[in-house]
């Protein structure tokens, strides 16, 4: 993220389904413990008083050694160096096959900023809005921000070389404290023009532009008593002149002000948001889809947001209001299709709760209940914006995070959710108060503009291309739960990657059923013995009925646990195999050992610093149990199974803590 400060002229003066948790009925737990039926099957028996068939087994499965290989050119020598070469073209090949024909995907990653800082910062101007805009017709854009401790405006103009002139002021009066500011086209001579909401001078300001960077010298409006926080410019009665939407701060209501033929500006109507509701900020779009513009407001006191429903021609329906979540209060909002129905949708910056809430739009005018989305601990959202900033065609959300002085984004995925992306810094306690995009360098990515009111700078966040990875997205696996072990499968065949959980501090297993390509629900939990202690779980087919099962090691109560058969929330079979009194086991890996097309297991037993092999039958039973001596206090903690060797045999390989090396188990025949 390069971002760059422009110092400021000095003043004289925030869906969560409800929890649901399951656990297994104490007639499950009796049946994992139980041996009355042959699903607990102790495996030290057979391990301890079978010497004969532990010979057998030995030598069907070889124990670690080292291998001394002599060195000899011969015929077998010359074919080795052949294939070798043969192979290294083949891999070569299929990579250039691959880079050449796959598939181009869509920027559908997190974008990378360039950060850099000027040193120079001066105090008391306070600029609490900003937005883009190109000022002097030479199709770059340049930058205007309300500097409210200033009372002034202040323009910065882009230079060809990609800097910007120094700050030019206009003054908005004495003690006017500019809060807000649009442009628009206000005069009908095709130059921008900038209006301003001046809070304390109970007026709104308009300056003129001369299409070359400059302006006269503001015209005034009076707003009455009231004071204006927030302005915004639109087309409201279809005469195809902007007007003006203003919140009133304190008279908890909107105003709006009407262009009229000579070029002024007439409060015609002003509604009510209730009281007490404190309005922040407003946007205009169609809701409802009938061709006329609506007003939509947040409402900070009342957290909720106020939708006006337009009549075309400047007047607009009383509120109605929805709630952005208990005690959100929302400072900010914007409106787009974030889901793609063809109905706009509102994001609302939450400032209490530190969310993003996102509410749909249901085409009508009224709206579904907000989502949310977290905006980082104590990050206190200010503003935001809706637009596609990775240019994949899909709607994002950019955030302005106060107390955290950074932005975030949500980048959206077309259906109406999100995933965060970490936060890019704005400086130390520069506090954004608003932000604004466009393409600041002609590069054709999206740069983000933000006016830190702390610091009394402007900075540009310059866009730099993709990264891979947004930041964690957390699901909670409950309090005390120590998650140790995770696996990935599709448990319930809709489609859905869900993700698996051993929580060793809660004797459990933990089950997110996947949405949505990347979601999950809310933890559903199954408890096994008290004090198992569950240290590794894994997945596999071991009943060949296309439905997974799940393998976990219970590492205090000297076991490993299988459940099958998932149905509807429900593992209708679960058989527990004993590893033998203080075994300990902790990884298990999941291969096909024998070669007879049904799933092994092979389990670290860190306690007596061995592994145990269990042969499956196919059926989801185990069987044949095997152990290999590894060492004294080896402490064997992870193992894995691969063809190590390019035979037809899997080998294994195993890693023990306190050994200092790695073993390799190398099947011979």
């Amino acid at each position: 993220m390069e971002f760059e400060l422009i110092p400021l002229e000095h003043s004289s003066d925030e869906q969560r389904a409800p929890d649901e948790m399951s656990t297994f009925s104490e007639a499950m737990r009796d049946l994992m413990t139980s041996n009355d039926n042959n699903d607990g099957i102790d495996i030290e028996d057979i391990i301890n008083d079978d010497e004969t068939s532990k010979d057998e087994d030995k030598d069907d499965f070889s124990l670690p050694r080292e291998k001394i290989f002599s060195s000899r050119i011969n015929l077998s020598t010359l074919v080795l160096l052949m294939m070798t070469i043969f192979t290294s073209i083949a891999m070569i090949t299929g990579i250039l096959i691959v880079c050449f024909t796959s598939p181009k995907s869509s920027n559908n990653c997190e974008m990378v900023f360039r950060q850099t800082i000027t040193s120079s910062f001066i105090y008391d101007s306070l600029p609490r809005f900003g937005t883009a805009a190109d000022l002097n017709n030479d199709n770059r854009m340049d930058i205007i921000v309300a500097n409210s401790g200033a009372n002034n405006i202040g323009i910065f103009i882009l230079n060809l070389d990609g800097t910007f002139q120094d700050q030019q002021t206009y003054s908005t009066g004495d003690k006017s404290r500019p809060y807000s500011l649009a442009t628009s086209y206000f005069n009908n001579d095709n130059y921008l023009d900038i209006v301003v909401a001046n809070y304390d001078a109970h007026n709104i300001g308009i300056f003129f532009g001369y299409g070359n960077g400059t302006f006269k010298n503001q015209s005034i409006f009076s707003t009455g008593s009231a004071h204006p926080l927030f302005i915004t410019a639109a087309d409201l009665n279809n005469d195809n002149q902007s007007d003006l939407v203003i919140i009133h701060y304190g008279t908890n209501s909107i105003g709006i002000l009407l262009r009229q033929n000579d070029g002024s500006f007439l409060l015609t109507n002003t509604f009510s948001t209730g009281v007490p509701s404190k309005p922040q900020a407003a946007t205009i779009d169609d809701f409802n889809n009938d061709g006329q513009v609506d007003i939509v407001v947040c409402n900070s006191q009342s957290s909720t947001i106020g939708i006006f429903l337009g009549y075309g021609n400047g007047s607009f329906q009383n509120q109605v209001t929805y709630s952005t979540g208990t005690q959100a209060n929302p400072e900010w909002l914007a409106s787009g299709d974030l889901n793609n129905d063809n109905r706009s949708d509102i994001a609302v910056a939450n400032y209490f709760t530190n969310t993003i809430g996102i509410l749909l739009g249901l085409g009508n005018g009224s709206f579904a209940t907000v989502t949310e989305y977290s905006s980082g601990d104590g990050s206190t959202p200010v503003c935001l914006t809706i637009i596609d900033i990775t240019n994949d065609n899909l709607l994002d959300v950019v955030v302005a995070n106060f107390a955290a002085s950074s932005i975030i984004i949500l980048y959206g995925l077309g259906d109406g959710t999100f995933l965060l992306s970490k936060p890019y810094s704005t400086g130390i306690q520069s506090s954004p108060q608003s932000l604004a995009i466009a393409d600041m360098n002609n590069d054709g990515q999206l740069d983000i503009i933000v006016a830190n009111f702390r610091s009394n700078t402007v900075g540009i966040l310059y866009a730099n291309g993709y990264e891979l990875f947004g930041s964690p997205t957390k699901y909670l696996t409950s309090d005390g739960s120590q998650p140790n072990s995770v696996a990935v499968t599709d448990i319930n065949n809709d489609g859905s990657l869900d993700i698996l959980v051993a929580n060793y501090g809660t004797d459990s297993i933990g089950i997110f059923l996947g949405y949505n390509s990347g979601k999950f629900n809310t933890m559903i939990t199954y408890s096994l013995e008290v004090g198992s202690k569950p240290f590794f779980i894994n997945v596999g087919h071991f009943d060949n009925d296309n439905i997974s099962d799940i393998v976990v090691s219970n590492s205090e109560t000297d076991n490993i646990a299988i459940l099958s058969h998932y149905n509807n929330g429900t593992f209708t079979t679960i058989t527990t195999y004993s590893t033998g009194t203080r075994y300990q086991p902790y990884t298990i890996a999941i291969g096909d050992l024998n070669n007879d097309n049904q799933l092994d297991l092979a389990i670290t037993n860190s306690g007596t610093n061995n592994i145990l092999l269990l042969y499956g039958c196919g059926n989801g039973t185990f069987t044949n149990a095997t152990s290999y001596p590894l060492g004294y206090n080896y402490l064997p903690y992870s193992l894995a199974i691969t063809n190590l060797n390019q035979d037809k045999w899997m080998d294994i390989v195993i890693a023990s803590y306190n050994a200092d090396h790695i073993q390799t188990l190398v099947k011979m025949c």
